[in-house]
């Protein structure tokens, strides 16, 4: 699951789920895995660039509440492999349909 770093560091205990960013000892190359996500979430990153990274790290889910949103605001109902898969509050979580 792609999230930001004080979302990804709660995902493992409270979901099960991987995550690309989260606990600083327990994530290899953490500060360039943080910059990158910083990136994702972005107002100004490509698609393009944004889909990269999700090859790159094989993700299946994207979280996006209060953290991700801090990171850029960018909307990620924009991108068209992205599929709302749940919604409470301020939070909802993506499925990656096939990539293009």
């Amino acid at each position: 699951m792609l999230a930001a770093f004080e979302t990804g560091s709660l995902i493992p205990a409270r979901m099960g789920h991987q995550v690309v960013l989260g606990h600083w000892m327990e994530t290899v190359n953490f500060e360039a895995k943080r910059a990158a996500v910083a990136q994702f979430y972005a107002m100004d990153t490509s698609n393009a660039a944004r889909l990269a990274l999700v090859r790159a790290w094989h993700v299946r889910w994207v979280f996006y509440g209060p953290q991700e949103q801090a990171l850029g605001g960018f909307n990620l109902a924009a991108i068209a492999w992205l599929e709302p898969a749940f919604q409470r509050g301020d939070v909802m979580i993506y499925q990656v349909r096939e990539l293009p």
